[in-house]
């Protein structure tokens, strides 16, 4: 057990400390999951004897946590900054319709095609 909480302190940890301002921080999100969830998984197995104080363990969960929010709001600023929507449109001149005879004898009408990315 002491083995498997050591590994799962450095699994985590590893992702931790390539700091939040790292570029390719979204590229370990796999890593961080498979990490937090042995690390989870090992807090959650410990005889309460030898489980670190609750600080400590929550301090562990926070790091986590903070870390993938971290991750999720790059992978989000990434797409937001990359995608623009612009609308596709043209105008066009209709003919009047023979059984409207109020208003003008045609007019021009804005025709939205779709939108693209």
């Amino acid at each position: 057990m002491e083995t498997a909480k050591t590994e799962s302190i450095g699994g985590v940890r590893f992702f931790t400390e390539l700091g939040q301002n790292a570029p390719d921080l979204p590229f370990f999100i796999p890593g961080l999951v498979k990490a937090g969830t042995i690390r989870i998984f090992v807090i959650a197995s410990e005889p309460l004897a030898l489980r670190e104080p609750r600080a400590v363990v929550l301090d562990d969960i926070n790091l986590m946590v903070t870390f993938l929010a971290s991750m999720i709001d790059a992978i989000k600023r990434k797409v937001d900054a990359t995608h623009a929507v612009t609308q596709l449109s043209h105008s066009i001149r209709c003919s009047a319709l023979p059984q409207v005879t109020v208003g003008p004898p045609g007019r021009t009408v804005f025709v939205i095609d779709g939108f693209c990315a």
